[in-house]
């Protein structure tokens, strides 16, 4: 049973925080570079933030208030992402050696590929003969839509 004379613990005081916990962090050139460097190696909005030592929202914001900014951003993510497809190819195509282990040593290495990354590489460069949800649409004449007369028998009569 809980002691009814306790006191009760002193609520602490909410503490400042520190210089490098502030949310606000200038977005300096160096910072961008740092930024855009990383958006080329394929890392996401919010890995470069981190990068460059600032919020994924401070990058938006310059990206919104600096045109050339934006056009250095598009092209650094474009850059990026032709990275991260060329590792696509090369996993699922060329394949990667892993190890293999004997009692706890290597003893040689096997190629492995990756069915999956070919897959959602084929379904993103053909989707209509890939794509899982692909939608096919039949048209009437001249382009307009498919005229259907439906016709109902009552079996029940005969």
């Amino acid at each position: 049973m809980p002691n009814a004379n306790a006191t009760k613990p002193k609520a602490s005081k909410p503490r400042k925080p520190r210089k490098e916990q502030s949310r606000f962090v200038r977005f300096t050139e160096e910072r961008r570079a740092v930024f855009l460097h990383h958006l080329k190696q394929g890392y996401t909005i919010t890995g470069a933030a981190r990068a460059a030592g600032t919020l994924q929202m401070t990058a938006y914001k310059a990206r919104a208030a600096d045109p050339e900014f934006k056009a250095q951003w598009d092209e650094a993510l474009e850059e990026g992402l032709d990275r991260l497809e060329d590792e696509v190819v090369r996993r699922a195509v060329d394949g990667v050696d892993e190890p293999v282990f004997h009692r706890g040593e290597v003893v040689g290495h096997v190629r492995k590929y990756s069915d999956t990354l070919l897959i959602f590489k084929l379904k993103g460069h053909r989707p209509e003969r890939y794509r899982d949800n692909y939608e096919h649409t039949i048209k009437g004449a001249d382009g307009g839509p498919l005229a259907l007369t439906v016709t109902f028998v009552d079996k029940s009569d005969k």
